[in-house]
């Protein structure tokens, strides 16, 4: 911190100096053509010193932002010649802009990563991928101000090299004409001489090459995909969906609403196989539960999520003894529910907690919880074996045997990857379908959503996902969408919900993302108490001396329902002053997200305006 405020103690004395001290004036065109002959001569007795002083010159003021830049690239020209000047205006120029980008990183960098968050990070993504194209097509343009592409690019997660590289190329055009200019001093009457807007527009459509071959680079490799492959002469269909998930039946019902002709496959009930071309193909396989490698697993007759209900059908008990492996959302919704049906359930979790993503005070809540009702937890233990109807775990050197009657395993769920053609068409997947901002495979027309295609394995994420796909892949050719997963809920259905929207404690802890954090109890709310549900709490994530939301955790009864007053405040920026001034009705369980708002004010309260205040009034009784 005291690095910080020093060097921006000296970037201001020295820029304050400048104006101060009127130096601009000797960075005229008027004051250059006066003092030719003098710096000429300068430059004769001390080649080597002049050369020198004139590069530092030029870079403290690029590196400083300065105006001046253009007169001293034409005085490069003027005292050293075509090329003796390009080289040094050139090199000077670049190594100033790296220093003002390296400047900018120091001072802006962690303020701009705090103060935006996730849009930083979508930011930084596409820099990774095309910010050498858009450094270059900026360069190229003249026009725009270059100091300003110095300190935006400086924010970025953009490399110094490539910076100073792509700079380097991209400035040279313009140094040259410039420099040119210099030679001829005596012709030059004012700025205005040396870009006629004839030379200007030329420039602003050389700045559109790089983006033009972009475009040709990315035609190219898309005939270098589909080389081999015929295409059909008429499409049967404009869009074919696999799979009739959340996601599949979003994409077809989208692609339905606009008329085009959909054709939706399921492998299971709802049917169908003949073949059929599409000019675009969303697949929407979803995912399946995931399931360890335990010995004596196979023989045991476990069930999951998706198989536990058709084998439980029709049975008029609910099995006496239950064993649950895994202790995420859903075998922690699974392990409340059979308690509260009469089982005697064990829950089995290979971590030290409950509900791992959510922070230590949520989890903690609901193992209370849970435990209460009956439920018996063994944390830090894990799932090392079979033998017919019992189950051993392991916790250190130390193993015990679980009985059972029914196996649960709920670790997770994976994507469904096979069966339907991607080894043959060698479509990259590891854990998913490997997609790009889009929702495209590497074939530009085939889509992936859901659980397919991560990075989350949720129903209202696949929903999300299925738009993108679906406008994406009829209308594409006209305008595409990335998909924008910046301000996500999710919520756990445990008795009481827990709900989840963008950063956490854990998470913004992970990211080193600084934050506040305040906290409402539910003890404390009136239509809690009433309905005897006040065991819970809201808890706010808030931008250090901000009143932004960079997250919500909510524990109560319809957690979830009161969840989207704090989505729709993240996704559009409103603060929590606003949300504070929002009439809520009175008594709602949404009052707790009000008064979280109102601990925020608290803990940010006016101290000295406050002081000034008492006294006031203290005046004010005579």
């Amino acid at each position: 911190m005291k690095g910080r405020i020093l060097l921006l103690l000296l970037i201001g004395l020295a820029i304050v100096a400048f104006f101060v001290f009127d130096l601009g004036s000797y960075l005229t065109l008027a004051n250059l053509k006066a003092r030719q002959s003098e710096l000429e001569a300068l430059v004769d007795a001390e080649p080597f010193a002049a050369a020198a002083a004139f590069y530092l010159l030029y870079d403290a003021v690029t590196a400083l932002s300065l105006p001046g830049a253009a007169i001293l690239t034409l005085a490069a020209g003027a005292i050293f010649g075509l090329w003796q000047g390009t080289l040094i205006a050139s090199f000077a120029s670049t190594v100033g802009a790296s220093l003002a980008f390296l400047s900018s990183r120091y001072l802006l960098r962690d303020w701009v990563k705090a103060r935006f968050g996730g849009r930083i990070v979508s930011i930084d993504r596409g820099i990774a991928r095309d910010g050498a194209f858009y450094l270059l097509t900026l360069r190229l343009i003249p026009a725009f101000p270059f100091f300003l592409v110095n300190l935006a690019m400086g924010v970025t997660a953009m490399r110094l090299l490539t910076f100073a590289l792509v700079s380097q190329a991209g400035m040279l055009l313009g140094t040259l004409v410039y420099v040119n200019a210099g030679t001829q001093l005596a012709a030059i009457e004012s700025m205005s001489d040396i870009f006629s807007p004839a030379l200007i527009g030329s420039f602003v459509l050389l700045g559109l090459f790089p983006l033009l071959a972009k475009a040709l680079v990315g035609w190219w490799k898309r005939r270098l995909v589909y080389r081999g492959r015929r295409r059909p002469r008429r499409f049967d269909r404009n869009l074919i969906v696999i799979g009739a998930g959340a996601g599949g039946l979003v994409t077809a019902l989208i692609g339905a609403t606009v008329r085009a002709k959909v054709t939706l496959i399921e492998k299971g009930e709802i049917g169908g196989g003949e073949r059929l071309t599409a000019r675009a193909i969303v697949i929407a396989a979803g995912g399946e539960p995931a399931v360890p490698d335990i010995p004596g697993l196979a023989e045991s007759g476990f069930l999951t999520s998706d198989t536990m209900w058709e084998r439980l059908r029709g049975r008029e008990r609910v099995p006496e003894r239950i064993a649950i492996i895994g202790g995420g959302p859903i075998g922690t919704e699974m392990a409340q529910a059979f308690a509260r049906l009469g089982s005697k359930v064990i829950q089995i979790e290979r971590g030290p907690r409950l509900l791992p993503r959510e922070d230590e005070d949520a989890s903690a809540l609901i193992e209370a919880v849970l435990r209460e009702e009956g439920v018996e937890i063994l944390t830090g233990h894990d799932a090392v074996r079979i033998e017919g109807k019992v189950l051993t775990v392991r916790s250190g050197e130390r193993e015990s045997a679980v009985p059972f009657d029914e196996l649960i395993v709920a670790v997770g769920r994976k994507a469904r990857l096979t069966g339907y053609g991607l080894e043959e068409l060698g479509i990259e997947t590891g854990r998913t379908v490997a997609v790009n901002e889009w929702l495209e495979t590497r074939y530009p027309n085939i889509y992936a959503v859901g659980d397919v295609a991560g990075p989350y394995q949720f129903t209202h994420f696949a929903a999300h996902q299925a738009w993108f796909a679906a406008v994406n892949g009829l209308f594409g050719h006209l305008k595409r969408f990335r998909a924008d997963y910046r301000v996500l809920p999710w919520v756990a259905f445990t008795d009481p919900e827990v709900a989840h929207v963008g950063h956490n404690q854990l998470s913004a802890k992970a990211a080193g993302i600084d934050h506040e954090v305040v906290r409402y109890d539910l003890s404390h709310l009136d239509r809690a108490l009433a309905e005897g549900a006040n065991r819970g709490f809201v808890k706010l994530l808030v931008a250090p001396g901000k009143d932004r939301l960079l997250g919500a955790t909510i524990v109560a009864a319809n957690a979830g329902e009161l969840l989207p007053e704090l989505v729709l405040a993240m996704k559009y920026g409103l603060g929590l002053g606003k949300l504070l001034g929002t009439i809520h009705a009175y008594p709602t369980l949404a009052e707790a997200n009000k008064y979280a708002a109102g601990e925020w004010k608290k803990a940010n309260k006016p101290e000295r305006l406050l002081g000034w205040l008492e006294r006031y009034h203290e005046r004010r009784l005579g």
